[in-house]
């Protein structure tokens, strides 16, 4: 059984403490095998000077214990002894100190708390709930500061028409990551096919699969991006539309410069084309 408070030799026990060697001074180290000792309080000391047992009549701090007057260098301390109070079952407030703490792992500690020098740990930070994250930046709970999200992954990039679908597709590279920090998502990928029949694709060509929709807010973007072994023009930007959870395809046109959508018409379907690799950031709702 362990118990919590002073050790077990301090439960009703009679303690022999090292004998004072006075010199004259008021206040004396309290010690047991010459190591320092700390009593229970004064009440639990009997202390014997010159044949006269001593209770109750100095005080203690720590461990000294002070007379209050001085004692001659000609006395002699016959003996000193502690005697144990008992088991103390709950410590007082700020009675337990960081020295008297185990290095042993806390559990199930609650209430709100300041530590002055930092904190270091040795493991992961788990949440016992989803929606839980930490305030960065502020010393209040405010929600604009709270960082509750972060995920890695991977997702599939898919061609998709803009009206009807494709009769089959065989895919040659078709694979894509992303990073999601917050509302911000950071995806690559790379894709390309080996054979396509149309069916009954046709209109935009498009590009599937996105982890996250896009931001419904209004805002579109694009980014540049990497076509090579198209049927027609290579696709060399991507258009973000709000809302969706797809990327429409565009390349610039030589006449005018002017951004035009990447139609079923251009795709080929031979084998090693249809290539697009790309790298960009959006925002998800």
């Amino acid at each position: 059984m362990s118990y919590l408070g002073r050790g077990t030799d301090k439960i009703s026990n009679i303690e022999v403490l090292d004998n004072i060697t006075f010199d004259g001074s008021s206040s004396y180290s309290i010690t047991k095998s010459s190591v320092a000792f700390t009593p229970n309080s004064a009440q639990s000391l009997l202390i014997s000077i010159d044949g006269v047992v001593q209770a109750t009549n100095f005080s203690v701090s720590t461990s000294t214990i002070d007379f209050g007057v001085a004692v001659p260098s000609t006395s002699t301390c016959d003996f000193f002894l502690h005697y144990g109070t008992g088991l103390i079952t709950v410590p007082a407030d700020g009675t337990v100190t960081n020295s008297k703490l185990g290095s042993g792992s806390f559990s199930n500690i609650t209430g709100v708390g300041t530590l002055s020098s930092g904190l270091t740990l040795s493991d992961n930070i788990l949440f016992d709930t989803a929606s839980k994250g930490i305030y960065l930046g502020t010393t209040t709970a405010t929600a604009s500061n709270l960082l509750d999200d972060y995920e890695e992954g991977t997702w599939t990039p898919t061609y998709v028409s803009g009206l009807g679908s494709f009769g089959s597709i065989t895919y040659l590279g078709q694979s894509g990551y992303y990073t999601k920090i917050g509302r911000i998502v950071q995806i690559t990928f790379i894709i390309s096919t080996n054979a396509i029949t149309v069916g009954t694709a046709s209109a935009d060509v498009r590009i599937s699969g996105l982890p996250f929709s896009i931001s419904s807010s209004g805002v579109t973007s694009g980014a540049s991006v990497f076509g090579t072994a198209w049927g027609g023009d290579n696709p060399s930007f991507v258009a973000l539309e709000s809302g969706n959870s797809y990327l429409n395809l565009n390349y610039r046109t030589t006449s005018n410069g002017n951004l035009t959508a990447s139609d079923v018409s251009d795709l080929s379907t031979g084998s090693n084309a249809n290539k697009i690799l790309a790298s960009f950031t959006y925002q998800t709702a």
